[in-house]
């Protein structure tokens, strides 16, 4: 009896260890780190999570192009980045990239109103549009995103890791009024970014301002990406608004800068929400950093 027990035992103990190998090899298989930044220029401290490629530390000499995206603890889930992005650089489709992730305002340690300290980052002028009297701002912060994202977001991350510096190995993205903020920042910062993500973006935001800001400019990324859903809207006005805007911001790049390589990717019922964001984002990646 006591053979059996103490047999019953060693068992257990086996599969625990199984268990613990497994969930060690598990976590072993995505490598994260997760950084608190403290912001000069917001006054508040928030997390910025980092995706490594899988071979990051099986050598030191190698550095990597790294890809800056907004709503940091989102697009993490919502995209399944760490599978998506390790799946396409396993498979070759794509080169070996860093994934920063940078958490927005509303999840801030200092946050009280989530709905506002996200749109206060994010919109460089007030949303006309905005309806909902938690979210709306009339004097946001968004100028000052640029100087947050060129000053205080990259010079942590090259001081961390082995990152390919210079516009050319520095990509920038967002969705929503993520990518708003992050056309107005390439706008604003042209020299500093080389590859541009835009999901679904704010485009309309006070009379459409960032389409009159961006036919003016001729400094453009060597790549951009668009991607915008016939569905994004409550009325199909707001519908077409958006494709045409989108579109409109299309013309405008390819007109103004000759050399840009432009990906516009109309999805047929894609509606504004993280889901469709989700799915076409492997294309973008394949798009920015494809490796044919």
């Amino acid at each position: 009896m006591h053979t059996i027990k103490k047999y019953r035992i060693s068992v257990l103990l086996l599969l625990i260890l199984i268990l613990l190998l497994n969930c060690k090899e598990h976590e072993n298989l995505y490598i994260i780190d997760t950084l608190d930044l403290k912001s000069n220029i917001f006054k508040n401290t928030r997390k910025v999570r980092v995706l490594l490629p899988p071979d990051y530390y099986q050598s030191k000499s190698i550095h990597y192009p790294v890809l800056y995206l907004n709503d940091g603890v989102l697009v993490f889930h919502a995209y399944e980045i760490k599978k998506v992005v390790h799946d396409l650089i396993n498979s070759k489709t794509i080169e070996p990239i860093i994934v920063v992730g940078i958490d927005n305002g509303a999840s801030t340690v200092e946050s009280k109103n989530p709905l506002r300290d996200r749109a206060m980052e994010y919109l460089p002028w007030a949303d006309e549009f905005e309806t909902n009297p938690e979210a709306k701002i009339d004097n946001p912060k968004g100028k000052l995103y640029p100087d947050f994202i060129t000053k205080e977001v990259m010079p942590l991350i090259n001081s961390k890791f082995r990152t390919k510096k210079g516009a050319k190995n520095t990509g920038l993205g967002g969705s929503s009024r993520g990518a708003l903020i992050s056309l107005y920042t390439v706008l604003e910062k042209p020299n500093h970014f080389n590859k541009l993500l835009l999901e679904s973006p704010s485009l309309y935001v006070s009379n459409q301002k960032i389409l009159e800001n961006s036919s003016s400019k001729k400094i453009w990324p060597n790549k951009v990406y668009i991607g915008i859903g016939t569905e994004e809207g409550e009325t199909d006005e707001i519908k077409k608004m958006a494709v045409k805007d989108a579109e409109n911001l299309k013309s405008i790049i390819l007109k103004n800068s000759s050399n840009t390589k432009l990906d516009y990717l109309l999805d047929k019922g894609g509606e504004h929400n993280f889901e469709y964001f989700s799915k076409r984002f492997p294309k973008a990646l394949e798009f920015l950093y494809g490796t044919e």
